[in-house]
């Protein structure tokens, strides 16, 4: 693995579990994926801890009312093994 990205919760692609339905998790990828997050405007980072920081900040953020974690983002239909990738919400659109 190369680089890491966030992509939709496993509780819900995996296991179907909607309370994760607007969750994200970090993942880790190789560098053939890399320009597959990037061309759909997925996020990178270089290492884990800042992957799980940023796991923890869109899952929770300010908005939320509640402990289920909910994205302000949105899913691309692209995967990574099953899980969509994550797409941050842009405030400049």
């Amino acid at each position: 693995m190369t680089k890491w990205t966030l992509v939709q919760h496993s509780g819900f692609a995996v296991d179907g579990k909607h309370d994760f339905e607007s969750a994200v998790q970090v993942r880790g990828i190789s560098q053939k994926s890399v320009d597959l997050v990037r061309n759909v405007g997925g996020l990178l980072f270089e290492n884990y801890m800042q992957a799980s920081v940023a796991e923890y900040d869109e899952n929770y953020p300010p908005s939320l009312a509640g402990m289920i974690p909910h994205v302000d983002g949105s899913f691309s239909n692209e995967e990574i093994e099953g899980q969509r990738i994550y797409i941050p919400f842009n405030n400049d659109e």
